[in-house]
């Protein structure tokens, strides 16, 4: 059974949550542009068994609040901390789908040692530890100077 929640994104805005609760480590599943977190309605319920799965609509997306402004990666990564803060999900594995890759990519917790487990995106293609991806799943953070 899905659970719903509100949290206070960056400025306030406000962030409808998804929840499928279920045993293990968190997940926390980032929707690409122009979507929403159902998206993740066929592949939630068949992880939540196993673990603990959130989804939420970013801002301006879905059931989020629509700011005029406001829409930089800075304030889609503080979105997404508040999220894991709130919600207690400790350090989640983070799946991002198209531009929720490219939120992901940009985040702290992108990088290697971020998490035991791996963090996954599915960008069109991004930076990752064996080359470009061209479109596969790759295991990704933005390049470290």
């Amino acid at each position: 059974m899905v659970e719903s929640h509100t949290v206070q994104g960056d400025g306030g805005v406000r962030l409808a949550v998804r929840e499928w609760p279920g045993e293990g480590p968190s997940i926390l599943l980032l929707h690409g542009l122009a979507s929403s977190s159902h998206i993740w309605d066929l592949v939630a319920p068949r992880l939540a068994p196993r673990f603990r799965v959130v989804a939420y609509d970013q801002r301006g997306h879905g059931l989020s609040g629509k700011p005029s402004s406001g829409y930089g990666f800075d304030r889609l990564i503080a979105d997404a901390d508040a999220v894991i803060r709130t919600l207690r999900l400790g350090r989640p594995v983070v799946v991002g789908h198209s531009w929720g890759a490219n939120v992901h990519s940009s985040s702290p917790w992108s990088g290697p040692g971020w998490s035991p487990a791996t963090s996954w995106s599915t960008a069109a293609s991004c930076r990752c530890e064996t080359g470009w991806t061209g479109g596969r799943p790759a295991r990704c953070w933005p390049p470290r100077s």
